[in-house]
């Protein structure tokens, strides 16, 4: 059914996310579009790859210093 392919497609994104080594988050906890739940969901599935910075909000983590130079060392790898 659409559903059970729905929910084994989540299942996939999921696994991938969190055992791809391409893909990493950076993310503030200010943030305002995170919801209850978010950040723990992060942590589970990002693990390591994950890195919660205290301020920012939306996007603007980038206008600090150690944030953009950890990002640009991301993709450096």
């Amino acid at each position: 059914t659409l559903s059970s392919s729905s929910a084994a497609s989540d299942v996939y994104k999921r696994q991938y996310l969190k055992n791809s080594p391409k893909i990493a988050v950076m993310h503030n906890a200010d943030d305002v579009i995170l919801g209850p739940g978010d950040l723990g969901f992060l942590r589970r599935t990002m693990g390591d790859r994950l890195t919660v910075y205290p301020y920012g909000g939306h996007c603007g983590n980038l206008n600090y210093r150690v944030n953009s130079n950890d990002m640009l060392e991301f993709f450096r790898g």
